[in-house]
């Protein structure tokens, strides 16, 4: 009777360690989610200071438009300052591009309860960060840009956290699964739309910018490599290397030849007949009228 005493005493210890270490698991956890990673610093400016980063943005990519069109390779850098005062002046600078509206940036990401995004640059990797109100945490992602020796870019999402928390994948996979489908429907729209009236720098720019940010950040999250090549106005451009570190990515760009145009059909010589006469004759007015 005093043995069955002291294994039912026993047993009761067990199960009270083990409901306190699972309570202290889950404390450290709850911890690690909700505290604040030390390199998340969001910018945040004034309305004035908004104008300015907006032109700051715009300058640069200038800067870009005026190389691409240099027809010789260039480098081109962007540094994490330019890249966070440029993501909290996205309203301003919405504004600047043809078609679009100022304040729409704000009122998409305070729908989904986003606020504060924030990047950080190094040793290889984009950190990318950003503040749910809804779950009070911070969320960030980390991509790992690289070119493969088929000169193919792969920007893999390498890892993902809530806090300090590391995020498995497999709760993950749903969620990357409805945002890059949500993404495929917005550059279907853009596809259809980059044809707005305006500035011809401004709107090749803004074309150009979000067709191949829409599409690494669905080659991301699909894992697969896509071949970083385009045209943009009269030239064929393409990107050969791409490097993150230190607070800045550096990109290297060369000019692709184009395509030979093919040469036009040579005219058959056939006799004109009363048929091809009469068509001859009636398509006079025509020729005239087009010259």
């Amino acid at each position: 009777m005093e043995q069955s005493n002291k294994s039912r005493k026993r047993l009761i210890l067990w199960i009270v360690a083990a409901v306190v270490v699972f309570d202290l698991i889950v404390a450290a956890l709850a911890l690690l989610a909700f505290l604040e990673p030390a390199h998340y610093r969001p910018v945040r400016l004034g309305i004035d200071e908004q104008e300015v980063a907006a032109k700051q943005f715009y300058h640069r990519m200038m800067d870009f438009d005026d190389l691409a069109q240099s027809n010789t390779p260039f480098e081109f850098v962007v540094t994490s300052d330019l890249v966070n005062r440029s993501l909290a002046s996205m309203d301003e600078i919405a504004a600047m591009v043809p078609g679009g509206q100022s304040g729409r940036v704000q009122e998409i990401a305070a729908a989904a309860d986003l606020r504060d995004p924030a990047v950080v640059i190094r040793d290889g990797k984009i950190t990318l960060m950003i503040r749910s109100d809804r779950l009070g945490v911070v969320v960030s992602g980390d991509l790992s840009p690289t070119i493969d020796s088929q000169g193919r870019l792969a920007v893999p999402l390498t890892a993902v956290r809530v806090g300090y928390l590391p995020v498995p994948e497999a709760l993950i996979r749903h969620q990357i699964s409805r945002t890059r489908d949500r993404l495929v429907a917005l550059h279907s729209a853009h596809q259809a739309d980059k044809d707005v009236p305006g500035s011809e720098v401004s709107t090749d720019l803004a074309s150009m910018a979000a067709n191949y940010s829409l599409r690494m950040i669905v080659a991301a999250l699909d894992g697969k490599p896509i071949v970083p090549e385009g045209s943009y106005r009269h030239h064929r451009i393409r990107l050969v290397a791409i490097e993150p570190a230190d607070d800045k990515i550096t990109i290297r760009v060369v000019a692709m030849p184009r395509q030979p145009a093919q040469p036009a059909a040579a005219p058959s010589a056939v006799a004109p007949g009363p048929a091809a006469s009469q068509t001859s004759v009636q398509s006079s007015p025509a020729t005239t009228q087009s010259r």
